[in-house]
């Protein structure tokens, strides 16, 4: 009996392991590939995108470099941006530095001067250093200017002083030896100008378009045309469009110089004959070019000298062309611009003279600025009247009346 019951739990036994080893083993085969095989799948997918997505941007990063090098800093568009954005800015600021040599050797003259063009006013400050042959120390004037719509204004700081030397370089040329003789003249050229000296020194003097274009329209005409040309931001895009419809007007040559800046120096000339001469009678039609033709017409002055023998009555005529191309310019100096190599935007405009002794101006463009018009001005008129009667040469008077004609 014990050995049949044994033989009978053996068997149970065996028959439960027989059924719990199969099911684990199930299990484990059916999971295997599951936890194995998934992984390799999604790592192969990644690698596929990020191979993709690696020539992708390699080849976006190739095609902007090349753009920026081929099209964006092309010599002509980098120039025709900033020329344009220079003709169509609202605001700017300029600064000017350079200096020049009298054609006869009696002077050096050096200037800086900054002025600001806001939407309906400009000015700013002018620094002259004169070196006069005959006069130890350099005469510096110091002067603001301002215009608007409607007039000039301009205020010398310290005239007594400027006036001193230029008298003291006058008499040094005529009286080298005869000291006494000299300074009895100078008295006596200075009492001269003790009244405009008065009238004007360290004051803004208002000279309207009127008054400026009294003897002779045709300052009418250029006063309308400089305010057209800085103020109607309309004409301002008419003339940017019309370069941006000859660009070839223009031969555009990249300089071999480097700027502590980090811009991008360019010399222009004139191009193209026809886009030159296409676009130049198209400006002549302008509303610009209709008021810079008023600044070229012929005009007759009539000169009446009074003697003490008698009088006589002369009449001149001459005749004054505004141009406007860079023919004249480019016979006598070469024109750089310096350019941002990021916004195109023109930094910097220098003339470099060909001939003579002058050193190259040097115009510097920066942030827009809005200048202060001047209060309590004195009258341009009342300066005039001023200097008509109390200064007036000792052996002869002049008076002056000009007409244009056409």
């Amino acid at each position: 009996m014990a050995d049949k019951n044994t033989t009978k739990k053996k068997t149970v036994d065996d028959s439960e392991q027989q059924t719990v080893t199969p099911e684990v083993e199930t299990s484990t085969t059916s999971t295997q590939p599951t936890l194995v095989g998934t992984p390799a799948k999604n790592s192969k997918k990644k690698l596929i995108i990020g191979i993709v997505v690696g020539v992708s941007t390699l080849i976006a990063l190739i095609v902007a470099v090349v753009l920026y090098f081929v099209w964006y800093q092309n010599p002509t568009k980098v120039v025709n941006d900033g020329l344009v954005g220079l003709l169509t800015s609202k605001t700017a600021q300029y600064s000017f530095d350079g200096s020049a040599s009298g054609s006869n050797g009696n002077s050096d003259v050096k200037i800086k001067a900054d002025f600001v063009r806001g939407e309906s006013a400009s000015g700013g400050t002018v620094d002259l250093k004169l070196k006069l042959r005959d006069v130890d120390d350099e005469v510096v004037v110091k002067a603001d200017v301002y215009m608007d719509k409607e007039a000039v204004y301009y205020r010398v700081h310290d005239l007594e002083k400027v006036i001193d030397a230029m008298i003291d370089d006058t008499l040094n040329r005529r009286y080298y030896s005869h000291n006494t003789r000299k300074n009895q003249v100078k008295v006596q050229m200075k009492a001269q100008y003790t009244k405009i000296i008065e009238a004007i020194d360290n004051k803004w003097v208002k000279n309207t378009k009127e008054y400026l274009s009294r003897n002779n329209q045709n300052i009418s005409g250029c006063f309308d045309a400089i305010v057209s040309l800085q103020y109607d931001q309309q004409e301002r895009q008419n003339l940017a469009s019309l370069y941006q419809k000859y660009p070839k007007m223009i031969d555009v040559e990249k300089l071999d110089k480097s700027s502590s800046d980090g811009t991008v120096g360019y010399t222009i000339t004139k191009g193209d004959e026809d886009q030159a001469k296409a676009a130049s009678d198209e400006l002549k039609d302008s509303k610009v070019g209709q008021l810079i033709s008023k600044c070229s017409l012929n005009s007759t002055r009539k000169v009446t000298y009074t003697y003490r023998n008698g009088t006589r009555i002369t009449k001149r005529t001459t005749t004054s062309r505004t141009s406007i191309g860079l023919d004249n310019i480019n016979k006598n100096s070469s024109i750089e611009l310096w350019v941002s190599p990021i916004s195109h935007q023109v930094k910097r405009i220098v003339i470099v003279p060909k001939k003579g002794n002058n050193s190259p101006l040097t115009i510097t463009i920066g942030n827009k600025a809005q200048p202060a018009k001047p209060t309590d001005t004195v009258s341009g008129y009342d300066v005039e009247q001023i200097m008509k009667k109390d200064y007036s040469p000792a052996n002869s008077s002049t008076n002056t009346d000009t007409s244009g004609e056409a």
